[in-house]
């Protein structure tokens, strides 16, 4: 009868009402059917007051489910019990359970009014009825959240190990992820997706062996791939975000997987084939997803890196990244984007080259087999022609880059075959680079002479600065280091060609006067 008349007194003795009440739950049951109770209450309140729209009541419900909620998560079920090793997590899953229920009931029991200014909570009321929509989000998402936690109290408990139970908690949380993706609810597939990262990286990586853990991370690179793959294929935008931040740890937590899990050439194998699988997905939806494709192809093509170092090395590792330029800038006719990775495996593959197999120091420090790199210089003068063939843009350096890569292979040719000749090494060595002087000076010549009958200045200046290099190891190199004879025979090869090349210099340049 009063509740009629007065409201907002009836609500403060039904406030009085279930504070008694929860008291006296408290009394009669304890553990995890305290939290049953509780959580049951919320859910009959929230189902009373939808009944006959009474948002008191509401109140009065999510009150309850907050005090379930504390009670299940302090005492019956914390997370205790599934992030420390213990043999009975089970016990805990009626409690969990109960609190995913009673939030989903009370999601469900949201409900609108029609709001009374004559009462004296009408603010309290009206900002409650403005958050109804936020409300039945929150709370379903919170039974959602609270379900898959009292499924892992589960699952953690099967395996006979804890550490193979996490694993199995990694596959369900992932699992959830991917079933999300599937769904509209792309942005909770990306929660949940993140929380499975945020899982291996905080507990399984400092806290389980290392073989389980692998297959935590493997399962989780997985689930991050196809997330990214429904988001991004889903939006309308040109590229997400949160879809490139996926793939990129779904690279970075498989390599991790690949590395522990295998070893040698097996693991490079592994990285090869989990590069080839990006690569494919990136093909398979560069019609669609034109910039998304183009960051698939950019993990796949750093995950060969690592792949091709394990798999080969030497000059066989020079002719798999010249191969992989020629490659890419062939497959560029098509998307042109790949010219940038051609031209990053140029770069890589010029960098190896000269750092380990054809050194700059082989041309000036007498050793046996001088230009035992020679076949990695003319790959890569073979891969940059390509290149420069593939993007005008490049065409022009490119040239410039083969034709003095090209002259330095033949330089250590030459070094190597006056070794081969006979004779001790520094003899041999001498030898040689009277040779190379002698050819340095014919290609400047050679060089002026086209550039005078084309009238071009950029051969000018290349067959000039060769003279001049030429010069320069006359005076520094060869003056300090090689026999008299061998000195001799250097200047007089230079000179000549100076002498005829400046002959030529001077008699194109009077016909063209003429």
């Amino acid at each position: 009868m009063l509740f009629r008349r007065e409201r907002d007194l009836a609500s403060v003795l039904w406030a009085v009402a279930l504070t008694i009440g929860a008291v006296g739950a408290a009394s009669l049951a304890s553990g995890p059917t305290l939290t049953i109770v509780w959580a049951a209450e919320a859910a009959i309140l929230a189902w009373l007051a939808r009944r006959i729209s009474e948002p008191r009541f509401q109140l009065a419900a999510l009150a309850w489910l907050v005090l379930a909620f504390v009670h299940g998560l302090a005492i019956d079920a914390p997370f205790d019990k599934l992030f420390v090793e213990n043999t009975d997590a089970w016990r805990s899953i009626p409690s969990a359970a109960s609190l995913a229920v009673a939030s989903a009931l009370v999601g469900l029991s949201v409900f609108q009014w029609e709001p009374k200014t004559e009462v004296n909570l009408a603010r309290l009321f009206a900002d409650l009825l403005a958050v109804q929509p936020w409300l039945r989000r929150v709370t379903f998402a919170l039974a959602a959240v609270t379900a898959v936690y009292a499924a892992s109290l589960g699952v953690v408990g099967v395996p006979s190990s804890w550490d193979n139970g996490h694993v199995a908690v990694v596959a369900l949380w992932c699992a959830v992820a991917v079933a999300l993706a599937l769904t509209r609810l792309r942005t909770a597939s990306l929660g949940a997706a993140a929380a499975s990262v945020v899982l291996v990286l905080a507990y399984d990586l400092p806290q389980l062996a290392e073989t389980p853990r692998s297959w935590a991370f493997a399962i989780v690179a997985a689930t991050t791939l196809i997330v990214s793959l429904a988001y991004e294929l889903r939006s309308r935008l040109s590229i997400e975000i949160p879809s490139v931040a996926g793939l990129a740890l779904s690279a970075a937590v498989g390599s991790a997987a690949i590395v522990e899990l295998a070893a040698g050439r097996t693991e490079g194998v592994c990285l090869l084939a989990l590069g080839a699988l990006y690569g494919a997905v990136g093909v398979a939806v560069l019609a669609r997803r034109r910039d998304f494709a183009s960051a698939l192809g950019i993990a796949g093509l750093a995950l060969a890196l690592p792949a091709s170092v394990e798999l080969l090395d030497g000059t066989w590792l020079v002719l798999a990244w010249a191969g992989t330029c020629v490659a890419l800038a062939l497959l560029a006719r098509f998307e042109q984007r790949l010219v940038y990775g051609s031209a990053a495996y140029f770069g890589l593959a010029f960098a190896h080259m000269l750092v380990f197999e054809a050194q700059p120091s082989d041309l000036f420090v007498a050793h046996s087999h001088p230009g035992s790199g020679a076949p990695a210089v003319l790959l890569l003068v073979a891969a940059g022609a390509v290149l420069a063939r593939s993007d005008r843009r490049l065409s022009v350096a490119l040239g410039w880059l083969c034709g003095a890569l090209g002259l330095y292979a033949a330089t250590l040719g030459i070094l190597e075959a006056s070794e081969q000749i006979g004779g001790g090494i520094d003899t041999a060595f001498q030898r040689g680079h009277t040779a190379v002087s002698s050819l340095w000076g014919i290609v400047g010549l050679v060089l002026l002479y086209l550039a005078l009958r084309r009238t071009s200045r950029a051969l000018r200046f290349g067959g000039l600065s060769i003279f001049a290099i030429a010069l320069v190891k006359l005076f520094v190199y060869d003056l300090a280091f090689l026999s008299s004879i061998a000195r001799a025979f250097s200047f007089l090869a230079v000179g000549a060609l100076i002498t005829l090349g400046g002959f030529f210099y001077q008699r194109m340049t009077q016909d063209v006067r003429v």
